[in-house]
Parts: structure tokens; sequence; C-alpha cells
């Protein structure tokens, strides 16, 4: 399984001087990341290192980047369904380098449903996190 780090995704404590004591600053666009760990040890309850990064790129786009093993430097890119990742936009479709479709959003059968195609083979707990990301990457 995985663990997803989301302290930099959004926002961060900064210093006020009020009462308080603390707020919360919004993290600027360029520096905003969600840390994919691998988990360790026979429960999996603490993070290993950083096996993936997820970042805004442009409006609607963000990219996850490997960093170990033998996927270190492979990228993906994720595609949204609003015009600004920070917009509340669903995953649409990700897509690899060489434009192999990982995952592609599909026509709902009811109003209310969200479907997702994903490739068979590619790891669930992975697309899980790049959408949790996703998530946490928004306004």
């Amino acid at each position: 399984l995985a663990v997803v780090d989301t302290r930099d995704a959004g926002q961060r404590r900064g210093c006020t001087k009020s009462p308080e004591g603390h707020s919360l600053l919004p993290i600027p666009y360029d520096d905003r990341q969600v840390n994919i760990h691998r988990a360790v040890g026979d429960t999996g309850g603490k993070a290993g290192k950083v096996c993936a990064r997820v970042v805004p790129v442009s409006k609607g786009q963000l990219s996850v980047v490997f960093l170990l093993g033998s996927d270190v430097n492979f990228e993906l890119s994720v595609y949204t369904t609003a015009a600004s990742p920070f917009a509340g936009g669903h995953v649409d479709r990700v897509v690899d380098s060489k434009a192999r479709q990982w995952v592609k959003r599909c026509a709902p059968d009811s109003e209310n449903e969200e479907r997702l195609w994903i490739r068979s083979g590619v790891d669930l707990a992975l697309i899980a996190c790049i959408i949790i990301a996703v998530q946490k990457l928004r306004d």
C-alpha cells in the first residue's frame, strides 16, 4: 500500500499576531505538491521513502514523477475536467510519456455516477493515490 503526504498540497501553518497564534496560509501555486510514499513494515503503517510526487504543471494538468527503483524519472500526465486543477476538477485521463492511456473518464450512466476505465495491470493503489492528490491540490 501507500501513504499520501498532503502537507504541501494547499495550505501551511503561518504565524500571526492574533491571540489564536496560527493561521493557515495558502501555498504558492508553483510550490504545491503531494508526495506518495511506499508503506513499510508488515502493517503498512509507516511511511517509507517518497516513490512519486504529484505537482501541478498548468491549468488542467498535473505531473506524477516517479523517484524510486526502475521507475526513476518515469512520468505520467494527469488531465483534469476543469480548466484548473485547483477549481475542483476530477481526473479526466492519465497518460504516460508514450501517450498510452492508463486511466480515462467514461460517460456516466446517470447524473450522480462517475466512472473511470483503468488499463489492465495498472496498480490500483497508485491510481487511488493520484486521484486523492488531485483532489487535495485543488482549492
